[in-house]
């Protein structure tokens, strides 16, 4: 009987070993549909991983590792027991092994690749993203905590009936620091996995790196400049037009030069001889004796008019005939002057020392004066400074200096600067008359609208009126009183301030018309009035220093009460 039992005891236990083998295929089979699920996800979502589960990538073969699932409860024969419990303890002692077996060393990380240099500014390149890290592959087992006695039962069946232990693949434990986050929604079992017991899953996640674009370089839409060499070339050019500048400057001044030295070479070559005048007249009395004028005399005898050329004298100092003009020696400024009368062109002078037998007396050096009205002088200039004409080396001998060129003016001065024994002088001008065409300053043209007619009480009133009227800054009309019966007596002012008195300023008075029979006396100031006006308005040099500097009062009537009988009786 017991052996019968165990007959078909055996026959169950292999029963049960055939449709336990069926299943470990069928397990592989899903194994291997899990991997290339996980494969096609690697490639869909490569990046998120990476990112989100903080996957180190990897382009290491993975490990492939075989996790035991846990076999749904069933009732088994003693045999199957048995031989599950042999099977237990194979793996048992298996695990024993490997965990005794030194832990492996960690693989060296793969040096990351070198970023690429940034491209040139300045337009910034999106920097190319960098290679994908090589995946670790990760395994996990949870081991069975507590094996069932069911599974020893089992393998000591299997050991007994001498098919051994199952041999399985080895799995390496993994470090802490080698296990990563799982990547989440990949523990979901499939439709139909037994749920009784917890099983160990493997995990086997593979990437492909994904393949880097290099982004295509965008030309900017606007052209650029290098800066540096800009601003090199403008400076070259900035020297360049300097060094043009410099070389035009100094051509110019090369050239002018040239024509400055060859207008000079001809001077020199061709030399302009100074107009040649004939003499005024002092030597032969042309020049009255009114027209010689002198700073001061030595004596009665040696006025001014003693001063003419080759005048002789007589050798008694104590009469009226000295042999020249001799100044005083107290005086510290020392002139002999010339009245032409008119403005004449002066070219040159003739100096000569005093005619005696017994003194040597002689101006040796001096200067030379123009004037127009003989207020304002200009001494004569020889283009650098004041020109010192030098004079006599004795007392006979005329000496002539002549101008470089000709002066025009109607005065002249000799001022002496140095002299051998007394200050003594005979002299001579040289001077041409102007042609007719010629205006001078203190002329009048009888084109002057004057009115030349004779003036009653009314028209001269009226004249003056109109005169105020054209001149009112230099002129103003009052009265000083009346007549018997009863006509004003009118004057007129005329001065740069009219109306006020200024300290130090000279003033004089004219008056005409006492007889009421005289009539030219009050034309003549009524010509004057107008005539001062006209020409002050004209800028006469003349006119202007008179009025400037003096107060002039002008009174054409005081009795216009004869002037009116004797108008009428006319």
């Amino acid at each position: 009987m017991r052996a019968e039992v165990l007959v078909v005891w055996a026959a169950v236990i292999l029963c049960c070993a055939l449709v336990c083998a069926r299943e470990d295929v069928k397990e592989i089979k899903v194994s291997r549909d899990q991997i290339q699920v996980r494969e096609t996800r690697g490639l869909v979502m490569p990046m998120r991983q990476g990112e989100e589960g903080g996957v180190e990538m990897s382009d290491d073969p993975a490990e492939v590792v075989e996790e035991e699932t846990k076999k749904p409860k069933k009732k088994k024969t003693p045999e199957e027991i048995e031989a599950a419990k042999a099977k237990k303890a194979a793996e048992k002692k298996a695990k024993a092994k490997k965990q005794k077996a030194p832990k492996p060393t960690k693989k060296p990380k793969a040096p990351k690749p070198t970023k690429k240099p940034k491209a040139p500014k300045p337009t910034k390149k999106p920097k190319a993203p960098k290679g994908t890290k090589k995946l670790k592959m990760t395994t996990t087992v949870q081991p069975d905590t507590k094996p069932s006695s069911v599974d020893e039962e089992e393998e000591r069946l299997l050991i007994g009936l001498g098919w051994g232990t199952v041999k399985r693949p080895a799995v390496t434990p993994m470090t802490p620091a080698e296990k990563e986050p799982e990547e989440p929604g990949l523990d979901v079992r499939p439709v139909g996995y037994p749920d009784d017991k917890k099983a160990t899953t493997t995990e086997v996640i593979m990437f492909i790196p994904e393949e880097t674009t290099s982004v295509p370089f965008v030309v900017p839409w606007y052209e650029e400049y290098d800066y540096a060499d800009l601003a090199a070339k403008r400076q070259e050019e900035e020297e360049d037009k300097a060094r043009k500048e410099k070389a035009e400057k100094a051509e110019r001044l090369r050239k002018k030069w040239e024509e400055e030295e060859e207008e000079r070479l001809k001077q020199i070559s061709e030399p302009v001889e100074p107009k040649k005048c004939p003499p005024l007249g002092l030597e032969s009395h042309r020049v009255e004796d009114d027209q010689l004028l002198a700073s001061s005399q030595s004596h009665y005898g040696f006025t001014a008019q003693r001063g003419r050329l080759n005048m002789q004298g007589s050798d008694n100092e104590d009469d009226l005939f000295g042999g020249a003009w001799c100044a005083e020696p107290e005086e510290k400024v020392h002139w002999f002057e010339v009245d032409a009368r008119r403005e004449v062109e002066f070219t040159g002078i003739i100096t000569q020392g005093r005619n005696s037998d017994q003194l040597e007396d002689f101006v040796s050096s001096y200067f030379v004066s123009f004037s127009n009205d003989s207020r304002d002088w200009t001494i004569l200039h020889d283009g650098y400074a004041e020109w010192l004409f030098y004079g006599n080396v004795d007392k006979d001998t005329p000496v002539l200096s002549q101008f470089s060129t000709p002066v025009v003016a109607r005065y002249i001065r000799i001022l002496p600067q140095s002299w051998n024994g007394s200050l003594c002088l005979r002299a001579e001008v040289l001077a041409c008359q102007l042609p007719s065409s010629y205006r001078s300053e203190n002329e009048v043209n009888s084109s002057d609208e004057l009115d030349f007619r004779h003036h009653n009480y009314k028209d001269m009133r009226q004249m003056m009126k109109v005169i105020n009227e054209e001149c009112p800054n230099i002129t103003r009309i009052y009265n000083i009183g009346k007549s018997s019966q009863g006509l004003k007596m009118y004057a007129m002012e005329i001065s740069d301030n009219p109306g006020e008195h200024e300290t130090g300023e000279p003033e004089f008075r004219y008056t005409a018309g006492l007889h009421g029979n005289e009539a030219l006396g009050r034309e003549l100031l009524l010509l004057l009035m107008q005539f001062l006006c006209k020409e002050y308005n004209d800028d006469n040099p003349r006119v202007r220093r008179l009025v400037d500097g003096v107060r002039i009062h002008l009174v054409p009537s005081l009795n216009p009460d004869a002037y009116e009988l004797a108008y009428e009786m006319v």
